[in-house]
């Protein structure tokens, strides 16, 4: 039942009726439980047009400012954040829709290891999961 209402809110959204969603799910991939980050992943394949832009305008915010690999203050906060950091790749591939600036960020979490800590591989996983799952047209491009 929960989907059905997440994906009816999701289409009004895309008429029009903005409805905070992209909020919405970014608060629910680093605050929420895993079915509420499970039920905004789904959201995500239903976005269009500017919110699906503004989607992208957040997770990218989100993962070059508060949720960077570096620096952590203290390890509590380091696995918090590399916790939170796998969802919003994940999120972020999967509305890429091949946009060139959002590809070379992918790119560059993948193999500049300035960008990506060695020990963040789960974020590297996901990342590539959400590009096989939009089926990416420029994953060749990313190794």
């Amino acid at each position: 039942m929960k989907t059905i209402v997440a994906l009816e809110k999701v289409q009004r959204l895309n008429t029009g009726d903005f409805m905070g969603i992209p909020e919405n799910n970014l608060n629910a991939f680093v605050h929420g439980r895993r079915e509420e980050r499970i039920s905004a992943q789904m959201q995500l394949s239903e976005l269009q047009g500017e919110v699906q832009v503004r989607m992208r305008e957040l997770l990218v915010n989100a993962i070059n400012q508060r949720y960077r690999p570096e620096p952590f203050i203290d390890s509590r906060e380091k696995g918090d954040i590399s916790s939170i950091r796998p969802w919003l790749w994940n999120a972020l591939a999967r509305i890429s829709d091949d946009e060139p600036e959002i590809i070379a960020l992918l790119k560059s979490y993948l193999v500049d290891p300035k960008v990506s800590p060695e020990e963040d591989y789960w974020s590297r996983y996901w990342l590539l999961e959400g590009l096989l799952l939009a089926k990416s047209k420029r994953l060749c491009e990313l190794g």
